[in-house]
């Protein structure tokens, strides 16, 4: 019996050791006046915050008490009824309206921030050592006595428009110092130390160009701060927000637009062509501004800008402030009405192509054969661009400079001798001599009209008769794009249009296929851009001429 108890005790024991519960410690029972729901309840109380702003702003503060009794508050915002701040308009802008909102906010963080600026607002500190220092979100509080005091140098230098080298943090601390007082001190002084350290440090730290640009431009829209005088336009960023609010037109016509689009709305940098180097950059720069500035003025009738093209304005609605430290008192939404130069592609385009048709006249005008390709320009626009290059462009007269003499061309030179009647005549009875001799070997050999066959079959050759089927020659290696080139030479676009549906590619495409081969085998391109229209060069227009008879 006691062998078959314990053979039972040990049973239960391996069964007890793959019981979990076993070894989970056993909770105690809650007490019932102490217990916490775990359902989710809605209290809605009146908000001491709606007597101390606008009730349009503020409409309840809510309390939400979730699992564990953590409440958690949140304001509710009836966004439809909401009414901006204070709004105005720009005069002589591209910016029209500019509405601005404070945003609702139900925290204090930062609040310390916002008062250690204000208490060191005018604290100066004396020449001090450069002292190291690094935070993701830098703060007054976050430095010790040694790193507080070339803060301070820092931003004393920088006030005096010496920027002196810093960690990013330093520079980033001072950006939020001005962000956050705002109109607190002086907002154009703000607005001119945001642009100095904008100009100063973009290029050492990337991530700062990116940023600030937009942060000076919502700091200038917030407190009603004019755009930044004599901005340089090539500078802008093109991922700015508020590109357009920098664009201040100061009675300068349409050659400032002219500038701002090149800069930041052109599909097509005419800089950065091949031909635009030594002597000719200066064609190519006094030429195509003033070429695209004649095509706003032609494209803005109604009294806008480009208000010929068939845009209407643009609106942007943005937080301020994006990414940086930003305590509540400075959490605002900014809206804007605006005339964009970079809201869609089909502008970009049309100034790209504006731009390259310019560039062809120029090319041609520098005697240079290759042209680029224009889709989008109307007769309008071509014949407007095709009048302005008339009046300032002529052909170019190829002038030879004359070659320094040499001290040892002397060495070359015929010796002085007096004219003589009896040697001119000794020279011509040479000449005759040598004649005769050459008309005896020719008829020796072949006879006139054994000459004039072979001389025939070598023009006819050279002329392009069955020139098709000689591979080695030009017409052989085009291949089937010879079909595309023979309707090009017989003006055909309806054979063009069905060889391109057939091959699947562009028009420049095949015609750069076709001058690549051409360039390879003659030396020159075959087919050039009239206006729109392809044709074959007028010097190799024989190969088609001998083809089609």
């Amino acid at each position: 019996m006691q062998d078959s108890g314990g053979g039972n005790s040990r049973k239960k024991e391996l069964d007890d050791f793959w019981d979990i519960d076993m070894i989970v410690p056993k909770r105690k029972a809650p007490m019932h006046s102490s217990a916490k729901s775990t359902e989710t309840v809605e209290i809605t109380v009146s908000s001491a915050l709606e007597s101390l702003t606008d009730s349009k702003t503020y409409k309840s503060e809510k309390l939400s008490v979730g699992e564990g009794g953590v409440i958690k508050k949140y304001l509710s915002e009836d966004v439809s009824q909401r009414e901006p701040l204070y709004s105005y308009s720009l005069e002589n802008s591209l910016v029209h309206n500019v509405r601005i909102y404070k945003k609702p906010s139900n925290y204090a963080y930062y609040e310390n921030f916002y008062r250690d600026a204000l208490k060191y607002l005018n604290e100066k500190s004396a020449v001090a050592e450069r002292v190291p220092f690094f935070s993701y979100v830098p703060q007054y509080d976050q430095m010790n006595e040694g790193q507080f005091a070339y803060y301070l140098y820092f931003r004393e230098q920088a006030r005096s428009g010496n920027y002196i080298d810093a960690d990013y943090s330093y520079i980033l601390l001072y950006i939020y110092e001005i962000l956050n007082l705002g109109d607190r001190m002086d907002t154009t002084f703000g607005q001119s130390q945001l642009c100095g350290l904008w100009w100063a440090y973009r290029d050492k730290h990337c991530a700062l160009g990116r940023q600030l640009a937009d942060w000076m431009c919502e700091y200038s829209l917030i407190n009603r701060v004019a755009p930044p005088a004599d901005i340089d336009i090539q500078s802008i960023p093109r991922e700015c927000v508020y590109k357009e609010y920098l664009l201040v037109n100061k009675g300068v016509g349409y050659d400032y637009y002219s500038e701002a689009l090149l800069a930041l709305s052109s599909a097509y940098d005419y800089r950065r062509s091949k031909f635009a180097t030594g002597e000719n950059t200066e064609v190519f720069e006094r030429y195509i501004p003033k070429a695209l500035s004649a095509c706003i003025a032609h494209l803005s009738t109604s009294g806008g800008v480009l208000s010929g093209v068939g845009f209407s304005d643009s609106s942007i609605s943005r937080d301020a402030y994006v990414g940086a430290l930003c305590s509540h008192r400075a959490r605002y939404k900014i809206e804007l009405d605006y005339c964009s130069f970079s809201r869609t592609n089909e502008l970009r385009y049309l100034v790209g192509d504006i731009v390259k048709y310019s560039e062809n006249k120029i090319r041609a005008y520098l005697g240079i054969k290759s042209r680029l390709g224009c889709y989008s320009l109307d007769n309008d626009i071509r014949h407007l661009l095709d009048d302005f290059f008339a009046t300032r462009l002529t052909k170019r007269v190829k002038t030879v400079r004359k070659e320094e003499r040499q001290e040892y061309d002397a060495l070359y030179e015929l010796p002085a001798k007096p004219l003589s009647l009896s040697d001119a005549s000794k020279i011509e009875e040479e000449s005759w001599e040598t004649t005769r001799s050459l008309v005896e070997a020719f008829e020796e050999e072949e006879s006139v009209s054994d000459i004039s066959y072979v001389a025939e079959k070598e023009i006819a050759e050279v002329l392009g008769e069955n020139v098709a089927d000689d591979s080695d020659g030009l017409m052989g290696a085009l291949g089937e794009l010879l079909v595309f080139a023979r309707a090009v030479y017989r003006g055909d676009t309806a054979a063009q249009r069905e060889f391109i549906r057939g091959s699947g590619r562009m028009p420049d495409s095949i015609v750069d296929s076709i001058n690549e081969i051409s360039t390879d085998i003659i030396g020159d391109i075959l087919i050039e851009d009239d206006g729109g229209a392809y044709r074959i060069v007028e010097d190799y227009e024989f190969y088609f001429e001998a083809s089609e008879d």
